[in-house]
């Protein structure tokens, strides 16, 4: 049966079809015009009657470059930053492999020889890039039938260690001590930034591109916009970010300026910026794991941090020493208490 259904997500009627084959209800959708959900019944039909023959039918080979063709024409594939980059990478694989090899032809030895021109890179950047290649061949059956049984080859990509660093409180407060007391504005100016990471949480491209119109003194709300995620959050203002906020204008410098004049004031603190120390984006993990300490459930971390994704606030979060401690004296507590009765009974 065909039948004509609305996208909400290409906004657009697509036409979609249900068809019985091989003993099981077979329902698809996205087809443009309805010439081409007739055309996908009659290759449904024409192999469940040369299965029921035994019969092999020669369907045509789709390529890598119909693949990327198709992923770059589905606006859901680069609807945010990620998958733009995402989509990009595999755009990178087709080139370096063959854009007329068939998507069923991929093998493992392609996926290390991409793998391979990434040596130089960090794990996590190839983790990633991998990802987008992987992620991009496993989706060749939302667009081609012929692939609906198809699957990747599973190439296991280099071990990423977690990075657990939180940001020292004093080595925090000291460097906002040295860029405030600097004779530059822009140091103090720097400082302000940091501080306001620290007391909201924001990444730091949200606070370097903070407007006054997002801020709303009368209603103590600071409105903070996720490039990243392409959505609106709300984030109450606490008083000391009030006397940040006062009269706030947007930065004159950049993320790239910031960083160094940040990491100008790192070494004449006494300490440089590096991944094995500490990072500016260390400060987001330290204030979530605050906030875990304190006993904030994972839903308002996660509101206030403004992640869309399930589990990711718990990469945030780490275990710090006073939760640690913390958590030994209430099991200590728990085990004395369950034990204690016992122990008078047997004495």
């Amino acid at each position: 049966m065909i039948h004509r259904v609305y996208s909400k997500r290409e906004k657009a009627w697509r036409w979609a079809i249900n068809i019985t084959v091989d003993g099981r209800r077979v329902r698809q959708g996205g087809f443009a015009t309805k010439d081409e959900a007739t055309a996908a019944i009659a290759a449904l039909r024409l192999r469940q009657r040369a299965h029921k023959l035994g019969l092999d039918v020669d369907e045509p080979e789709i390529t890598l470059q119909q693949l990327l063709t198709a992923r770059q024409a589905d606006k859901q594939a680069s609807s945010t930053r990620n998958r733009t980059r995402l989509l990009g990478y595999f755009a990178d694989f087709v080139a370096m492999t063959d854009p007329m090899l068939p998507v069923r032809s991929v093998g493992l030895s392609h996926l290390r020889a991409y793998r391979d021109t990434l040596s130089k890179q960090k794990p996590g950047t190839i983790r990633f890039k991998m990802a987008g290649v992987v992620g991009s061949l496993n989706a060749a059956p939302l667009y081609f039938p012929a692939l609906e049984n198809y699957r990747a080859p599973r190439l296991v990509g280099p071990k990423v260690t977690q990075r657990a660093v939180l940001v020292p409180r004093g080595e925090f407060l000291t460097l906002l001590t040295t860029l405030r007391t600097s004779p530059l504005p822009r140091y103090a100016r720097a400082a302000d930034v940091l501080e306001l990471l620290m007391l909201t949480g924001a990444r730091v491209g949200e606070i370097l591109a903070l407007k006054p119109a997002q801020v709303d003194q009368e209603r103590g709300l600071l409105s903070i916009y996720a490039s990243k995620t392409k959505s609106t959050r709300l984030v109450p203002i606490a008083p000391r970010a009030a006397l940040l906020l006062a009269d706030w204008s947007t930065p004159n410098f950049d993320y790239h300026a910031f960083l160094k004049i940040v990491a100008r004031g790192a070494r004449l603190s006494g300490f440089k910026l590096q991944s094995d120390h500490w990072r500016i984006h260390d400060i987001r993990h330290t204030a979530a794991s605050l906030l875990a300490e304190a006993g904030v459930s994972h839903s308002i971390i996660a509101a206030l941090l403004g992640h869309t994704l399930p589990g990711v606030t718990a990469h945030y979060t780490h275990a710090t020493l006073p939760a640690l401690r913390k958590a030994v004296e209430v099991l200590e507590t728990l085990v004395t208490g369950s034990i204690a009765t016992p122990l008078r009974l047997v004495n």
